[in-house]
Protein backbone atom coordinates (compact mmCIF):
# COMPACT_ATOMS: atom_id res chain seq x y z
CA UNK A 1 0.00 0.00 0.00
CA UNK A 2 0.91 3.28 -0.77
CA UNK A 3 -0.42 6.43 0.41
CA UNK A 4 -0.14 9.82 -1.49
CA UNK A 5 -0.43 13.51 -1.42
CA UNK A 6 -2.14 15.03 -4.69
CA UNK A 7 -4.09 18.04 -4.90
CA UNK A 8 -4.93 18.36 -1.07
CA UNK A 9 -6.62 14.44 -0.33
CA UNK A 10 -5.25 10.88 -0.03
CA UNK A 11 -4.47 9.03 -3.29
CA UNK A 12 -4.39 5.72 -1.01
CA UNK A 13 -2.93 3.14 -4.08
CA UNK A 14 -3.46 -0.68 -3.69
CA UNK A 15 -3.13 -3.67 -5.73
CA UNK A 16 -6.90 -3.71 -6.69
CA UNK A 17 -7.12 -0.30 -7.07
CA UNK A 18 -6.57 3.54 -5.91
CA UNK A 19 -9.26 5.65 -3.72
CA UNK A 20 -9.23 9.25 -3.07
CA UNK A 21 -10.18 11.29 0.17
CA UNK A 22 -10.33 14.37 0.43
CA UNK A 23 -8.85 16.18 3.62
CA UNK A 24 -12.19 18.16 4.02
CA UNK A 25 -13.99 14.90 4.11
CA UNK A 26 -11.61 13.16 7.32
CA UNK A 27 -12.98 13.65 10.57
CA UNK A 28 -9.91 11.55 12.27
CA UNK A 29 -7.80 9.07 11.78
CA UNK A 30 -7.25 6.64 14.79
CA UNK A 31 -4.32 4.24 15.20
CA UNK A 32 -6.58 0.71 15.79
CA UNK A 33 -4.32 -2.52 15.79
CA UNK A 34 -1.75 -2.76 12.79
CA UNK A 35 -4.06 -0.13 10.80
CA UNK A 36 -4.60 3.58 10.98
CA UNK A 37 -8.31 3.82 10.41
CA UNK A 38 -9.26 7.39 8.57
CA UNK A 39 -13.25 8.25 9.95
CA UNK A 40 -14.71 10.35 7.12
CA UNK A 41 -18.09 12.29 6.67
CA UNK A 42 -19.58 9.32 4.51
CA UNK A 43 -19.23 7.66 7.46
CA UNK A 44 -16.72 5.02 6.34
CA UNK A 45 -13.81 3.86 7.87
CA UNK A 46 -10.60 3.23 5.48
CA UNK A 47 -7.66 1.48 6.98
CA UNK A 48 -4.37 1.95 5.89
CA UNK A 49 -1.41 -0.17 6.89
CA UNK A 50 0.66 3.75 7.75
CA UNK A 51 1.53 4.73 11.19
CA UNK A 52 0.46 7.78 12.54
CA UNK A 53 3.75 8.97 12.94
CA UNK A 54 4.17 8.81 9.48
CA UNK A 55 0.93 10.07 8.26
CA UNK A 56 0.71 13.58 10.22
CA UNK A 57 3.75 15.31 8.58
CA UNK A 58 1.55 15.16 5.21
CA UNK A 59 -1.38 16.58 6.77
CA UNK A 60 -2.50 20.15 6.82
CA UNK A 61 -2.73 22.32 9.57
CA UNK A 62 -6.16 21.53 10.57
CA UNK A 63 -4.99 17.99 11.86
CA UNK A 64 -3.93 17.95 15.73
CA UNK A 65 -2.52 14.59 17.59
CA UNK A 66 -5.08 14.64 20.54
CA UNK A 67 -4.08 11.14 21.88
CA UNK A 68 -1.27 8.35 20.92
CA UNK A 69 -4.00 6.98 19.08
CA UNK A 70 -5.51 9.96 17.72
CA UNK A 71 -5.32 12.30 14.93
CA UNK A 72 -8.33 14.91 14.67
CA UNK A 73 -9.39 17.29 12.45
CA UNK A 74 -10.26 20.44 14.53
CA UNK A 75 -12.77 21.54 12.18
CA UNK A 76 -15.25 18.94 13.02
CA UNK A 77 -15.15 19.24 16.85
CA UNK A 78 -18.34 20.93 18.23
CA UNK A 79 -17.48 20.45 22.03
CA UNK A 80 -14.93 18.48 24.43
CA UNK A 81 -16.12 16.26 27.41
CA UNK A 82 -14.18 15.11 30.68
CA UNK A 83 -14.23 11.46 30.83
CA UNK A 84 -11.86 11.15 33.69
CA UNK A 85 -8.75 13.46 34.98
CA UNK A 86 -6.46 12.47 32.15
CA UNK A 87 -8.56 11.88 29.16
CA UNK A 88 -11.24 13.94 27.44
CA UNK A 89 -13.56 13.31 24.26
CA UNK A 90 -14.61 15.11 21.40
CA UNK A 91 -17.85 13.15 19.99
CA UNK A 92 -18.73 14.17 16.47
CA UNK A 93 -22.29 14.24 14.67
CA UNK A 94 -21.66 10.68 13.55
CA UNK A 95 -22.11 9.09 16.75
CA UNK A 96 -17.85 8.51 16.96
CA UNK A 97 -15.35 9.90 19.01
CA UNK A 98 -12.09 10.92 19.57
CA UNK A 99 -9.55 11.03 22.59
CA UNK A 100 -7.78 14.09 23.79
CA UNK A 101 -5.41 13.54 26.21
CA UNK A 102 -5.05 16.13 29.11
CA UNK A 103 -1.02 16.82 28.00
CA UNK A 104 -2.79 17.23 24.36
CA UNK A 105 -5.92 19.43 25.51
CA UNK A 106 -3.69 23.04 25.96
CA UNK A 107 -2.13 22.73 22.32
CA UNK A 108 -5.64 21.94 20.89
CA UNK A 109 -7.68 24.61 22.26
CA UNK A 110 -4.47 27.11 20.68
CA UNK A 111 -5.37 25.78 17.85
CA UNK A 112 -9.14 25.78 17.89
CA UNK A 113 -8.88 29.62 18.51
CA UNK A 114 -6.71 29.47 15.36
CA UNK A 115 -9.36 28.56 13.62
Amino acid sequence: MILEIKNNRFMIIRRDGIQFVDFDEIIYLERFRQHTLLQTTGESEIPVAISLNKISPMLPDSFVRTHRSFIVNIKFIKEVRLMNKNVYEAPFLNGKSALISKRCLSALKNNLLEV
